[in-house]
């Protein structure tokens, strides 16, 4: 099962984050991806973290983000990948 696996952040030197699901304190956390390799428990999300190993959406008493309404964020690196955002402007 992909969710009992460790985070593995692999080779690549990239700074990108995704979130793991973390079967001991049975929560999804977010850790730091390098881009390459790693393993299959990586989301690109907290909800399809929950999605994938819970089969749920948390309900808890954190707010979680209108996501639609955040800024986009480009990043620090140098690596390019190909991404969009929702342009709540238009």
């Amino acid at each position: 099962d992909m969710c009992l696996f460790s985070p593995e952040t692999g080779p690549c030197k990239a700074n990108i984050p995704k979130y793991f699901y973390n079967s001991t304190t049975k929560m999804c956390e977010q850790f730091v991806y390098g881009g390459c390799q790693g393993n299959d428990n990586r989301f690109e999300t907290e909800i399809e973290c929950w999605q994938k190993c819970q089969n749920t959406v948390p309900i808890s008493s954190r707010d979680l983000p209108d996501v639609c309404n955040l800024p986009a964020e480009p990043g620090l690196c140098y690596t390019s990948f190909e991404k969009y955002h929702f342009n709540n402007f238009w």
